[in-house]
């Protein structure tokens, strides 16, 4: 793991966001941003001092890539990979989505993370809550998506209601002109939506693999 990906790893960890951490610290955010996704290097010396004591650690040992994390998995369909046997690409993670707009913008993404490049992912997001549990998908868990607006019943779908999305089996009852979103957890009830709110829903893409911090 490089530098700039432990960092937005120590950031994720402890704060909502990158807008969260950069408010908590005084620093422009898209500062923060632009170091992570370009690199440490071009960013001022004050600057990383101050993201270093804010996130308690040793300048020099961020600067030497000397900070250790316990292991991470990601599951893609059930199979756990290595990180250290596979080529890697980095994927964005993405914050709030606002309905309409581009999902990929500069001011939705909350940092990057690394994952294997056979697997073909557009963007992450972190899943809340457990209604996805018996899908493998637990809270905090970062969920990698690809992006389409055609999924199958046995795939999970990301889906945007209104200005939140959600991660949910999806079905069309074309009998009843109904959408209907399916937990993977019994403790939670269907989302059943009516042709006459149907404009509010929109598939994101499908859910491909899932990175979860073996703690």
């Amino acid at each position: 793991m490089i530098i700039e990906d432990k960092l937005t790893d120590l950031i994720l960890r402890n704060h909502k966001s990158i807008r969260s951490f950069a408010l908590s610290i005084d620093i422009p955010d898209s500062t923060i941003r632009t170091m992570l996704k370009k690199g440490i290097s071009g960013t001022s010396i004050n600057t990383v001092i101050r993201i270093c004591q804010a996130l308690n650690i040793d300048v020099e040992e961020l600067l030497l890539n000397n900070i250790v994390f316990k292991e991470d998995s990601i599951t893609a369909y059930n199979n756990i990979i290595k990180l250290n046997t596979i080529t890697m690409q980095k994927v964005p993670i993405i914050g709030d989505i606002a309905c309409g707009e581009p999902i990929l913008a500069d001011e939705y993404i909350e940092g990057y993370v690394e994952l294997d490049k056979d697997i073909k992912a557009d963007y992450a997001l972190f899943a809340k809550g457990d209604s996805m549990i018996n899908a493998d998908i637990k809270n905090g868990d970062i969920v990698f998506i690809q992006r389409t607006n055609e999924v199958s019943r046995k795939e999970v779908a990301c889906v945007l209601i209104n200005d939140e999305a959600t991660l949910k089996y999806f079905y069309f009852d074309k009998e009843n002109r109904q959408i209907i979103l399916t937990p993977a957890n019994l403790e939670f009830d269907m989302i059943i939506i009516t042709e006459s709110d149907h404009h509010d829903v929109k598939i994101l893409g499908r859910a491909v693999a899932v990175h979860r911090k073996l703690v």
